[in-house]
């Protein structure tokens, strides 16, 4: 069994998630309108707005907002449990 550090399985486990989004965006892109794609189409929203930092040189924007919809969540399980099993 191999040992794997903390930071290679949490960039994996968000690997898993952002590439679960980009097939759940891509799945409501392709569905007809009813109630499968308005339950694909749910995400929540979390993170921090935008911050301005002006430091007269330099100015730039810090924010983070993360959306995470139900094959995201689907992504993230199917990780863990191929962690849970194989590492």
């Amino acid at each position: 069994m191999k040992k794997h550090n903390v930071g290679f399985i949490c960039l994996i486990l968000l690997l898993a998630i952002i590439i679960g989004g980009y097939i759940g965006e891509l799945i409501t892109i392709l569905l007809p309108e009813g109630g499968v794609k308005t339950f694909f189409s749910r995400s929540v929203e979390f993170g921090f707005d935008t911050i301005s930092v002006n430091l007269v040189l330099i100015q730039f924007d810090l924010g983070l907002l993360v959306k995470f919809n139900i094959i995201s969540l689907l992504a993230l399980l199917v990780v863990a449990y191929y962690f849970r099993w194989w590492f």
